[in-house]
């Protein structure tokens, strides 16, 4: 589907901006701080799915001169997101008291790099108004948000008395997005949070 896109764009109008939705899970590095030159390795077949299609996207940009872009996308979430992605699955299970999931949830102790979406879609409007996109860029809150607070949160917002078991640190195994490039190119900052789209979405619930 990347490449007939690529091609469609090659015969018909180079003048098209492309641009590929890249994922965290390209990179070869599982721990720490990540930037646009951070190597990329494929761990299941959605990385190898992204990583091919990102290198179809170079070679199409550097033979065709194409205009266009990998967005590398971290953890992000609105009002819109698809119930089945976790911020939206927490607040169900909340809406209905499943205490069993929310504790399931809780002791898991998750903690990553969430961005509010309307953040992300502000960043990529940015990006297709650049006279020429980099070939990749890398779109995130550049910090950790703790998914426990939020469930914490929740249960307050709910009324819910539940008993949450309480992490004893945070997890060494966590994946963080350098956005500086984003910030420089694009004069792009994150103006919202994943807390503010959780309670928005809480409120939409």
């Amino acid at each position: 589907m990347t490449k007939n896109l690529l091609n469609i764009i090659k015969n018909y109008d180079k003048k098209i901006k492309f641009i590929f939705a890249g994922s965290s899970l390209m990179f070869q590095k599982k721990n720490g701080i990540v930037n646009e030159k951070s190597k990329f390795k494929q761990s299941n077949f959605y990385s190898k799915y992204k990583i091919h299609s990102h290198k179809l996207l170079i070679k199409f940009k550097e033979k065709y001169n194409l205009n266009a872009s990998t967005v590398i996308l971290f953890n992000h979430d609105s009002i819109y997101r698809n119930k089945k992605f976790l911020l939206p699955r927490i607040v169900q299970y909340l809406k209905k008291k499943n205490l069993k999931k929310i504790n399931e949830i809780n002791k898991e102790n998750i903690y990553g790099d969430f961005s509010h979406a309307e953040d992300i879609c502000n960043g990529i409007l940015r990006l297709v108004e650049l006279r020429k996109m980099p070939d990749k860029l890398i779109l995130s809150s550049s910090k950790l948000t703790s998914i426990n607070k939020l469930i914490k949160y929740g249960t307050s917002f709910f009324k819910i008395k539940v008993k949450l078991q309480k992490p004893n640190r945070i997890p060494k195994k966590l994946l963080i997005g350098n956005n500086n490039l984003a910030k420089k190119i694009l004069h792009w900052k994150t103006k919202k949070n994943a807390f503010l789209a959780f309670k928005e979405i809480l409120k939409n619930s």
